[in-house]
């Protein structure tokens, strides 16, 4: 019988070439060996990004940047605004809606950040709207 180990610690293992079978681990505070019945196994590393989201990803790029230069003031104006829009808020958060130019709210990184952190305030005053509505509205259900 193999000596129990009360330690708390944690497995790490990150590799994502090979294959490590830890049943057997030493604890690092006691040396006693430590019992699991973990094992790991990933073949290659898994994909940041679908190819589909890297395709809306560069139109978006270039919706934004067009976005950008068609409304160069804030427009949400908040206090504590700088006037200058740097950010582009999607009222209706993105998902479906996020290619739709109609959603867009460009402000600055001070008011996007308030407007993000104050969501009924910011539902109250029209800065983020109702998704479901939305969806109905436009036949997307």
């Amino acid at each position: 019988m193999k000596p129990k180990c009360f330690h708390r610690f944690q497995i790490k293992t990150r590799c994502r070439t090979e294959t490590h079978d830890v049943n057997t681990l030493k604890c690092q505070l006691c040396g006693k060996l430590k019992v699991t019945r973990k094992k790991h196994s990933v073949s290659r590393p898994l994909k940041k990004q679908s190819d589909k989201r890297k395709k809306e990803g560069k139109e978006y790029l270039k919706l934004r940047a067009e976005f950008l230069t068609q409304n160069p003031l804030c427009q949400a104006d908040l206090t504590g605004c700088t006037r200058q829009s740097t950010e582009i808020h999607h009222k209706a958060r993105r998902g479906v809606f996020y290619l739709d130019h109609t959603t867009f709210m460009a402000c600055c990184s001070t008011c996007h950040e308030c407007i993000e952190r104050n969501g009924e305030e910011s539902k109250r005053m029209g800065f983020i709207l109702d998704r479901e509505a939305l969806k109905r509205e436009r036949g997307l259900q």
